[in-house]
């Protein structure tokens, strides 16, 4: 979804944030608007092919800050899948949508 077209309609100094998928951002292209500028710093703990290498060339940069893609794994969170799960089972079985459904047309 961001690639260098993208970038370069940005303005100069913007930063971004990824925690959704890695191949969202196109990575080349990412570095080099680092090299030129156009991003002052990223942070995310998604990549493109995670795990990411220990030699991935990202990690070269100071201005980049990349964390392990576990930000789901807390009690809290893990908790609210498990009761979002039972909530929608239940919503089937009485013949009803669940929420926040995106491919209605297979119910």
């Amino acid at each position: 979804m961001i690639s260098e077209k993208e970038f370069n309609l940005m303005k100069k100094g913007v930063f971004i944030v990824n925690t959704a998928r890695g191949e969202l951002v196109d990575q080349a292209s990412l570095m080099k608007t680092l090299d030129n500028g156009i991003v002052a710093g990223v942070a995310m703990d998604v990549v493109e092919d995670e795990p990411i290498d220990e030699k991935h060339p990202l990690l070269a940069y100071e201005n980049m800050l990349i964390t392990p893609h576990t930000s789901a794994y807390t009690y809290e969170c893990l908790q609210g899948m498990g009761e979002k799960v039972v909530s929608d089972i239940e919503k089937v079985l009485r013949g009803e949508k669940p929420t926040t459904v995106i491919n209605t047309e297979l119910l």
